[in-house]
């Protein structure tokens, strides 16, 4: 990955990551903004860029299925923990002492199963999508683990090991989960695919794959292609597959951001970018994950809080202060890295003498 592709994602994270965070302040207060939502398309453009990044760390850093098992949970957990307690507590006040009207389609029962699904990413399996209560964003980030679990088999793993670990894991992922797969399989074989373009041929694919990304996502082309699976699934099948029922127009508009980043690699040695707008992009990066699944707890709580201070529920105030919190909440998450991979790798030893002691008593007995 060269140093320009790096920046580059590390912005288009943090564009992602907005257009999440303002899709559902638009939802809850519709025509604040001059803005459509686009989360959707957002949550794509993170699976091609999810795919492309693993591959990069695992081809150059991890050279183990240990150190990749033990970076990928640090890196998964350190965010997804807090988001399901943060979930819980901004719920609980928001539904049972604020009775926020917000709170109208955010499920509050099943308590235990929601938070074993969401520990386990089980949640979105097969035909069940089970919501984390009103942290609706969980869902990408289930779909994400199982990629990374799969990847992980069949990179570090061999022989039969790897052939039977691989139909467990796809058998227990199901087909909702495996339809979107292509899209974070094409960030891998973008990574692999080593070539680049002369600086013109960049620049015109570049201002192309941009053109097409934003047509894609202003065009009706979503809603007809709907209509189709629709009319050829019928409704229930597209109920079930619920987050992949949009896959055809998926598929392209993944197409478009996988040239779009292709694009990038040209520019590398003559995109010249001062050394603060780095920097600047790299601390945002950094809370980005934070944002994206600490954001709408944190939304609907104040919307609840403000609805009787109407001068402060303002579209935004709301982001201002969702960004602020999700900053502050940031360095003790995922800016942690060093702590999240030592408690990962302390739990991993603890585990591995517990099995030993076994081992050693059956042996004994």
């Amino acid at each position: 990955m060269t140093r320009t592709e790096s920046l580059y994602f590390d912005l288009t994270r943090v564009g992602a990551a907005l257009l999440v965070l303002i899709g559902h302040v638009q939802i809850l207060m519709p025509r604040a903004l001059p803005i459509q939502d686009y989360g959707h398309f957002a949550v794509i453009c993170f699976f091609v860029l999810s795919g492309y990044v693993i591959a990069f760390v695992s081809d150059t850093k991890e050279k183990t299925g240990e150190s990749y098992f033990v970076s990928r949970a640090a890196r998964v957990y350190s965010v997804a923990l807090p988001a399901i307690i943060l979930t819980l507590f901004c719920d609980f006040i928001g539904h049972h002492v604020l009775a926020g009207s917000v709170y109208a389609e955010s499920p509050d029962n099943l308590a235990p199963l929601r938070v074993l699904s969401a520990l386990t990413f089980t949640n979105e399996i097969w035909f069940q999508s089970i919501l984390i209560f009103s942290d609706g964003p969980y869902w990408s980030l289930c779909y994400e683990v199982w990629y990374y679990a799969i990847f992980g088999a069949y990179f570090y793993l061999r022989g039969a090991v790897r052939v039977v670990t691989l139909a467990v894991l796809v058998v227990l992922a199901g087909p909702k989960i495996l339809l979107l797969f292509p899209i974070w399989l094409l960030g891998v074989a973008l990574y692999y695919y080593k070539r680049a373009l002369s600086t013109g041929a960049g620049t015109a694919l570049f201002v192309a794959s941009l053109a097409a990304i934003v047509l894609l996502a202003k065009s009706t082309l979503m809603g007809t292609i709907n209509h189709w699976v629709l009319s050829l699934v019928g409704p229930t099948a597209t109920r079930l597959l619920a987050f992949s029922a949009h896959f055809p127009i998926d598929y392209l508009f993944a197409c478009a951001v996988a040239a779009n980043f292709f694009a990038v690699r040209s520019f590398e040695g003559r995109a010249k970018i001062d050394l603060w707008a780095a920097a600047a992009i790299r601390w945002a990066a950094a809370s980005t994950f934070s944002l994206y699944l600490f954001h709408r707890p944190l939304l609907l709580l104040m919307t609840s809080v403000f609805a009787s201070a109407p001068t402060l529920l303002d579209p935004f105030v709301l982001i201002g202060l969702t960004l602020a919190m999700v900053v502050a909440l940031s360095y003790f998450t995922e800016r942690k890295k060093t702590f999240w991979k030592m408690l990962v790798t302390s739990l991993l030893s603890k585990v591995r003498a517990i099995h030993s002691h076994f081992m050693t008593f059956g042996r004994a007995a």
